[in-house]
């Protein structure tokens, strides 16, 4: 188990809103599986990518993001422009989730969190 709480990205917008609402859901689910994690939200758009990068720049080995496939997308870019190599847990709760189906991982929100909390101490890539 991670001693540092992991960034646990929300976009407040992702799923026409539903995202801010589940948000509570998945953090009680990640608290039961004695995953910690510190909620971040992203405010516009390009800030959950800033974010990232700037929690990925200083050292996260790995964060978590729940939100559509524009929140990945930001979040990938985010990973990526950091040169670091954070590990991405992702829990699809947007309209379309077409990297989280690419993936084959769980479109339910619920079943993708607990899968990520199963495997979030694992060597593999949390994204399965």
């Amino acid at each position: 188990m991670p001693q540092r709480p992991i960034p646990f990205f929300v976009n407040p917008a992702a799923g026409r809103g539903r995202a801010r609402h589940r948000a509570k859901r998945i953090r009680r689910l990640l608290a039961e599986s004695d995953v910690d994690v510190e909620e971040i939200h992203s405010t516009s758009v390009g800030d959950l990518e800033y974010k990232v990068f700037a929690t990925a720049s200083a050292g996260a080995e790995r964060i978590i993001v729940a939100g559509g496939d524009g929140s990945v997308h930001e979040a990938v870019n985010g990973i990526l422009r950091s040169g670091s190599r954070t590990a991405l847990g992702v829990i699809p709760v947007g309209t379309g989730n077409d990297f989280a189906k690419a993936c084959s991982i769980p479109l339910n929100w619920e079943d993708a969190t607990r899968l990520l909390a199963d495997r979030i101490d694992s060597d593999m890539p949390l994204r399965y």
